[in-house]
């Protein structure tokens, strides 16, 4: 059996180049969230529904992965997009998926979240879906959602909380050691919040 690498939440170059180095790998991982998921509305229609989208024009999703946020109905497609990843086999990807599914005013670009090349106050709408454990430094990640977004904005923010896919982390280390377990205690649901709000 081949020896595997350590994982770190927040080794950028693992995540850039191997597990996030293309979509195959979320896709697994999306699938098996959606088929097991005890939720009765996806996370991006459950997202897209908490936010008054009338007069907010300028959006930015940090760490768009394959985009799945964008195919929520509820979106208008007249939205001005902006998304960005480490990866930019990923930012290919989510904004591909955007544009296939009604958006037309889409950009992307392949960014360090923790120095967001954007000026202040540049966006009425900032997201950051299961990926601020993954920010070497999640407050820095934190700071830079605040400042890109307006003080009028809205920002939507989704972790995992303590135990989720308690019984497949439990398997996976039986069978390969260590993995990403802790990235929970990184940026988590009873964490996050309280660090949002700083």
């Amino acid at each position: 059996m081949t020896e595997r690498p350590a994982f770190s939440g927040g080794d950028q170059a693992y995540l850039r180049d191997v597990q996030y180095g293309t979509g195959a790998k979320l896709d697994v991982r999306s699938h098996l969230h959606r088929a097991y998921s005890t939720s009765p509305v996806p996370l991006a229609t459950f997202e897209a529904r908490l936010v008054d989208w009338n007069g907010r024009s300028d959006v930015l999703e940090c760490g768009c992965g394959t985009g799945y946020f964008w195919v929520a109905s509820e979106l208008p497609r007249s939205l001005a997009v902006t998304l960005t990843d480490l990866s930019p086999g990923m930012v290919d990807e989510a904004v591909a998926w955007a544009q296939v599914n009604g958006f037309h005013r889409v950009t992307g670009r392949a960014v360090d979240m923790q120095s967001l090349p954007f000026a202040d106050g540049s966006f009425l709408v900032v997201i950051a879906n299961h990926m601020l454990y993954h920010v070497p430094d999640p407050d820095r990640g934190v700071t830079e959602l605040a400042r890109v977004l307006r003080t009028d904005g809205v920002a939507l923010v989704a972790t995992n909380g303590y135990g989720h896919m308690r019984e497949i982390n439990e398997a996976l280390a039986e069978v390969f050691g260590s993995h990403a377990e802790g990235l929970y205690e990184v940026f988590g649901i009873d964490t996050g919040e309280a660090r949002l709000r700083e």
